[in-house]
Formats: structure tokens, sequence, C-alpha cells
């Protein structure tokens, strides 16, 4: 929850209400990639614990695989669609006060996506029973996320914590990677 929502704090503490707003809607715009790969989430632990209790990793692999796969397919080109008729759809939903640039909406959208790989990744965490080792990763993310946003929102703005979002998210995932490629190879 840091992570997604200290960025509008800070704007709005270096940059007012009105930035804050602006970054927001562009935020919630771009967060509808993430609405891809929820239905992922919902078969993804029971099915991958059954085949894990069983030891046959093969089958773990297949899911993983199925996992991220899928959702990708649509989540590309969604977010290319929702990054250049980004102006138009704020428009549908907002007043022209909240426009904002493309990049916000993309950087924020392949951060969620990126985000969202990572948590795919971090069922073989789950599996493991390795819940400490999420909490830290969560707490990385979260402390690099804020002192990001400190340094940059003064400085870039909305661009600055937009890309301070994506960087986090990237660095979370990569993490994610990190500590479970001995465990499971993801099978990317």
């Amino acid at each position: 929850a840091t992570v997604n929502a200290s960025d509008r704090y800070i704007l709005g503490f270096f940059q007012g209400a009105e930035a804050a707003g602006v970054y927001s809607v562009s935020y919630g715009l771009g967060s509808i990639v993430g609405l891809v790969f929820a239905p992922v989430f919902f078969v993804l632990i029971p099915a991958t614990a059954a085949s894990w209790e069983k030891d046959r990793l093969d089958e773990v692999r297949v899911y993983l695989g199925f996992a991220y796969k899928y959702p990708l397919i649509v989540s590309i080109p969604m977010l290319f669609l929702l990054t250049t008729y980004s102006r138009n759809l704020i428009s549908a939903i907002a007043t022209p006060e909240f426009y904002s640039t493309w990049m916000l909406v993309a950087a924020v959208g392949s951060g969620i996506a990126i985000m969202n790989l990572g948590a795919i990744v971090q069922t073989i965490l789950i599996l493991q029973d390795k819940s400490t080792k999420i909490l830290t990763v969560s707490v990385v993310a979260a402390t690099v996320n804020l002192i990001g946003n400190f340094v940059f929102v003064p400085r870039y703005g909305l661009q600055g914590a937009a890309l301070v979002t994506l960087a986090t998210y990237c660095l979370q995932a990569w993490m994610i990677h990190m500590m479970t490629r001995t465990a499971l190879a993801f099978p990317w």
C-alpha cells in the first residue's frame, strides 16, 4: 500500500492537491492493466499448491508459465491503447484540468504489469512458506519508493513520481525473482 499511495501524498506535499489529483487519475487509468492479471490469482495458488505438495515441479512451471503468458498477451496491447488514448479516456471521466502526459499512464501501467509479474513469481515463495522474504521485499520496496519520491518529486514532479513507481515495481519484481530462482527456475 505504501508503494501504491505514497507518491500521491508526497506530490500533494510538494506540488499541491492539483498535481496529486492529476497523478491519481493517470495512476487509475494505468492501473486498469492490473485487472487483466486479477483472475490469475484466484486459481494460481490452489493449482500450484496441489502440484507443489506432490513434488510435481514441472506442473508448477507450466501453471506459472500460463499465469504470466496470457495476461501479457492482453495487457501489452491494452497498455498501448490506454497510453495512446489516455487524453480521450481521461476526458470521459474528468475535466481538462486532470489531463496529463501519456508518459504518466505508460510508466504507471508498465509498473503495474511488472508488479503483477513479480506477484506471479512470488507464488514460489508462498509455496515454500517464505512469507518473511515477501515482507522483506515489501519493506525494501516501500523504503525505496518513499526515498525516491522525496528525491524526484520536488525536482521532476509528476514524471518523477511515475518513474519512481516504475523503478520500484521493477526492483520489487527483480528481488522476488532473485529469491526464487534457486528453489524453482521461473519459466520465462
